[in-house]
């Protein structure tokens, strides 16, 4: 049975009623949704593309100079030069999946947060052969790992801490805070709480400690909203989460002993940047 879907991209329910702090919005993508695939890169550009999505050219990697950015933190030449890509004539794209947008799009987000992110232009080839600016996002500083300070506030959010065998703490993620669909889990829609200590000041950003998911501020949802009805994906679930300031403990966050026995580096949030890579370019 088809899912009847809203016409426009709408928050999936209401905050708390007594909450009077500020708001975001965590994207939960809805897995029984078809995402066609509507874009894939022309032959002459796909190595370059392969780059983007190379392992060691993701997040914490991409602010170091000689792989997207010169020492000062503009992009290198190679990148400047958009890279091209083509579509099926049937096929409609929304403006926004987080790591593509449109320029307009690109444009609400630099006015927010100017220079924060890794912008990477694009030229979309239409089947008429018009040429449209787009823009891929890295998520650079933008994806905020679950190590100290966590990104969720630990005390309203009951997160656990513990301890790498390099000495790093990190945090497990909530149960709320898995990826879901509604009406299996009564988390699914739970009103969680970022730690504005760490969230304070952004617009855009990915949550290791919830699995991975996609938050806009309430001010930026709100503006991609006005620009029409096909810019947020309408089939996907926007959930309110709330913020409220936090404070390190005094001597620290209490971790159970002996220490996790895991890599000294917490790994690269490789899975998120593929399937947003499969969104668009796969076939």
């Amino acid at each position: 049975m088809a899912r009847n879907y809203p016409k426009v991209a709408r928050p999936y329910c209401a905050p708390p009623a007594d909450y009077a702090g500020k708001l975001y919005y965590r994207v939960q993508p809805n897995r029984t949704a078809i995402y066609p695939t509507w874009l894939k890169v022309v032959e002459a550009d796909r190595d370059r593309f392969e780059i983007l999505y190379n392992d060691r050219n993701q997040d914490r990697g991409v602010l170091s100079s000689g792989l997207d950015l010169d020492e000062t933190g503009k992009l290198l030449p190679q990148w400047r030069i958009p890279i091209k890509y083509d579509s099926l004539p049937e096929k409609q794209p929304y403006e926004f999946n987080g790591a593509l947008m449109s320029e307009r799009v690109h444009d609400v987000i630099e006015q927010l947060e100017p220079g924060r992110h890794i912008m990477i232009p694009c030229d979309h080839i239409a089947p008429d052969g018009t040429i449209s600016r787009w823009y891929h996002r890295k998520s650079g500083d933008s994806f905020l790992y679950a190590t100290a300070p966590p990104a969720l506030h630990p005390a309203l959010n009951r997160v656990e801490a513990y301890k790498y065998d390099n000495g790093e703490i990190g945090f497990h993620k909530p149960a709320w805070a898995w990826v879901g669909e509604p009406g299996g889990d009564d988390d699914f829609a739970h009103f969680g709480y970022l730690n504005e200590s760490v969230v304070g000041g952004r617009h855009l950003f990915n949550l290791e400690l919830l699995d991975n998911q996609m938050v806009l501020s309430a001010d930026l949802f709100d503006r991609l909203r006005a620009l029409g009805d096909n810019v947020l994906d309408r089939r996907d679930y926007w959930i309110p989460i709330g913020s409220a300031p936090h404070a390190e403990p005094e001597g620290g966050y209490q971790v159970p002993e002996p220490p996790l026995s895991q890599k000294a580096e917490p790994p690269f949030p490789t899975r998120f940047l593929k399937s947003m890579a499969r969104l668009f370019e796969r076939r």
